[in-house]
């Protein structure tokens, strides 16, 4: 029988039940084990060595005496540390809301940016289908990613968060100096992360994957009709959703050979882009990073590998062979969830 599908709180994040009933961040009554350092995660492999991921597990803010939650696969090396929202409206810096062990496609580009750019943060744990009161109230929503940066407004845009993260740490830039290709880039970033874009039209075909399911109980059907009305979910919608998917990454497809004919190894300008991290982190939603690299539940991980004709086709490999090229040089690998 196949597994039930729950849809998350977040953007392109969907959950099994069984998943949910596992979660760190929704079991109740456990006892997570608080390390006073969160400093000393190590978070990503690089050939033989090792490096400290640059989030808050490498020159973030300390917090003391804090409730964190530890998030670690039984196998894997990374590990993620997260505090609590109250907590994190008490401190000053950037705190990013994320949902444990969950790879959201928007959730590590913006983990990606952070890294690329070497800005410290600190983690902040959103509860994947809870009612997050104390995030609403904070960031007036309930999703994830958010930057929330001192006491300026939250930051729960793709967009919005690149900007600032150019602006707390100029360089590398992640923006063309270049118009044309500066345009280019937020063209194609778009297509990737914002409304009717991939991401978008690849949770609608989740989203009707789940409703069409007669295998799917009526009870997370309910949970997906939710969602999906928060997401403009129509059965002719989800239908149309693979061909606009597969014009998009023919597009990205393109650019890249163009780019390429010109000796360069980045889809835009002449230097790694936002864009590369865009796609590198959106790929997951036509093939997810090998589990020894990204260790997710096995229902995240069906859902996730798109099985669509028309999608995989459009998905080349020299696509999916830059996603592995922008992780290994430039990402954090294993994900650190």
């Amino acid at each position: 029988m196949a597994r039930a599908i729950v849809i998350a709180e977040r953007e392109g994040d969907l959950a099994p039940s069984a998943f949910r009933a596992e979660h760190p961040s929704t079991r109740a009554g456990r006892c997570w084990r608080i390390d006073p350092d969160c400093s000393r995660t190590i978070a990503n492999t690089r050939g033989a060595g090792l490096a400290r991921s640059p989030g808050a597990d490498s020159g973030g803010s300390r917090v003391r005496g804090t409730r964190r939650d530890h998030v670690k696969f039984r196998g894997s090396k990374a590990m993620a540390t997260y505090i609590e929202v109250d907590e994190a409206i008490k401190m000053k810096g950037l705190r990013v809301v994320l949902t444990p062990s969950v790879p959201g496609p928007w959730t590590e580009a913006a983990k990606g940016i952070l890294r690329v750019k070497k800005i410290p943060y600190v983690k902040v744990r959103q509860e994947l289908g809870g009612p997050n009161l104390p995030l609403i109230n904070w960031t007036k929503q309930a999703t994830a990613p958010v930057f929330v940066y001192n006491d300026e407004r939250p930051r729960t845009i793709w967009i919005d968060q690149l900007y600032l993260a150019e602006r707390l740490a100029p360089e590398p830039s992640l923006i063309p100096a270049v118009q044309a290709d500066r345009a280019l880039m937020f063209g194609l970033a778009n297509e990737i992360c914002g409304e009717n874009g991939f991401g978008w039209m690849r949770r609608l075909m989740m989203i009707h994957g789940s409703l069409t399911n007669p295998e799917t109980p009526e009870a997370s059907k309910q949970g997906t009709r939710t969602l999906g009305a928060k997401y403009d979910y129509a059965p002719a919608a989800a239908e149309a959703s693979a061909p606009r998917v597969a014009e998009i990454l023919g597009a990205l497809d393109r650019q890249l050979t163009a780019n390429r004919a010109r000796g360069v190894k980045f889809m835009v300008g002449d230097r790694l882009s936002a864009l590369d991290i865009y796609w590198a982190a959106f790929a997951a939603l036509v093939k997810p990073l090998p589990d020894e690299v990204c260790k997710i539940h096995p229902g995240f991980r069906k859902m996730y590998d798109c099985a669509d004709p028309i999608v995989t086709a459009a998905a080349t490999p020299q696509l999916m062979a830059h996603r592995d090229f922008i992780y290994h040089e430039y990402l954090e690998l294993p994900l650190d969830m």
